[in-house]
């Protein structure tokens, strides 16, 4: 695997590519594997493509999260990337995470799935993922004035080497607690009340410490990571996620 040096972007280990041997995580993938793409162009049919080199960036690197609908499933789908990695927007064309329409205009932005089937954009992808007091558990704000429940109901445990979200009852986890058991594209783990003596509920609550809330001053507390890339023959696309979104490669 290489080590990118120049405009480095990417996603999170354990990012589903499709691939012609189903869904593979993208720090597996090797030179010589066949792909999902499509060309960059927009035109033409899907085809499987070679894998020509593989990258990973040679520094930890700040991760956002974009979220977005599917049809059948209730949940809150993710993928957790660079802001400068590209997306295919309807209108817009290939546009990198942070030039995507913020705030207000965020909902309703269009990417594609592998089915070519129209992805509906669902969350604000700003500000990047938090530092927690556990070492790659991190906490998702929906804006950057964090509060109560939103500032923190969104937690996400990379320790395995994918992303896991965290969610239960109360509501510090409540933003997950109507999805249990029914999402298709998400790894969910569901905890107890914090009122009971869960050993675990309470570790990640812990993890949180005691300036959670000073979300002004906590700006510069930003998680980052290694990320991976692939760089694809003619193509230059690939598809991430269960959903398989369609994304540019190097």
């Amino acid at each position: 695997m290489s080590h990118q040096t120049i405009d480095e972007s990417g996603f999170v280990a354990g990012t589903l590519v499709h691939t012609d041997k189903g869904l593979v995580p993208i720090e597996q993938i090797k030179v010589g594997d066949w792909v999902l793409s499509k060309h960059d162009n927009g035109q033409g049919e899907q085809a499987y493509k070679r894998v020509v080199n593989t990258f990973k960036s040679d520094m930890k690197l700040s991760i956002f999260r974009i979220g977005f609908w599917l049809k059948d499933d209730p949940s809150f789908p993710s993928l957790f990337c660079t802001d400068n990695h590209q997306f295919w927007l309807d209108g817009l064309g290939w546009t990198k995470l942070h030039d995507f329409p913020k705030y207000e205009e965020v909902s309703g932005n269009v990417l594609r799935g592998f089915l070519g089937d129209r992805i509906i954009v669902n969350s604000n992808p700003w500000p990047p993922l938090r530092k927690t007091e556990v070492e790659d558990i991190a906490i998702c704000s929906h804006d950057f004035q964090w509060d109560e429940c939103a500032g923190y109901s969104l937690m996400v445990d990379f320790r395995q080497g994918r992303p896991i979200l965290v969610g239960g009852t109360d509501g510090s986890w409540s933003e997950l607690s109507k999805v249990k058991n029914v999402s298709h594209s998400e790894e969910i783990k569901y905890l107890p009340s914090l009122d009971s003596d869960d050993p675990e509920a309470h570790f990640y609550l812990n993890a949180m410490g005691d300036d959670w809330t000073r979300a002004e001053e906590e700006l510069g507390n930003v998680y980052k990571t290694h990320v991976c890339n692939l760089e694809v023959e003619d193509y230059h696309t690939y598809y991430v996620g269960k959903a398989g979104i369609w994304v540019r490669s190097c």
